[in-house]
């Protein structure tokens, strides 16, 4: 007796539809991991910082900053008093 093989043909449709799937799979998986991200600071990108050096003398009140640029600026508060 011959035994008879049993051939199954992947359709295109088939192939199309699990690669649909596949492709939402990873789509779930990327968004579920960027949920547990941890989230930066959406305004880092309008944050400047620099290092400056206050003057105050009366009359003049002035931020002199390391990379040259100079602020007027005005005291808030009192003043504060030097240690003894």
């Amino acid at each position: 007796m011959a035994e008879t093989k049993i051939t199954k043909k992947i359709s295109g449709k088939t192939l199309l539809i699990a690669g649909a799937v596949m492709v939402l799979i990873i789509l779930a998986l990327l968004t579920t991991a960027g949920a547990f991200a941890s989230k930066s600071d959406p305004l880092s990108q309008f944050t400047t910082q620099k290092t400056c050096s206050f003057l105050v003398m009366p009359g003049v009140a002035k931020a002199v900053c390391n990379d040259g640029t100079v602020y007027d600026v005005t005291q808030v508060g009192e003043s504060a008093t030097p240690l003894p």
